[in-house]
């Protein structure tokens, strides 16, 4: 039983600790972003060109940061339910010793 748990509360931290490596490549991805955006590129001659370059890469990266967010919830979702469903059947060990 002790054994269940340590197992269940090493397997939420080791995801968690996932969750967060994620988050802050996500914050760091972002920076590069907006650092990008406020510093362009001194190779591109035209100005216009140059907006438009960098208002392509900073939408480009914008739809990449959703796509890792959204990767983010779907694993945090499924890790809840799991994480439940070990509870339940720890739960239901416990009740069954009652």
């Amino acid at each position: 039983m002790e054994k269940d748990i340590t197992n269940l509360l090493d397997a939420e931290n080791a995801q968690i600790r996932r969750l967060q490596e994620i988050v802050r490549q996500t914050i760091e991805d972002e920076k590069l972003i907006v650092q990008n955006l406020l510093n362009p590129p001194k190779e591109i001659l035209k100005r216009g060109q140059n907006d438009y370059l960098i208002n392509l890469k900073a939408e480009l990266e914008i739809r990449a940061l959703h796509q890792k967010l959204d990767l983010l919830l779907q694993e945090q979702i499924k890790v809840l339910f799991e994480s439940q469903a070990k509870q339940i059947e720890l739960l239901k060990k416990i009740e069954s010793k009652l």
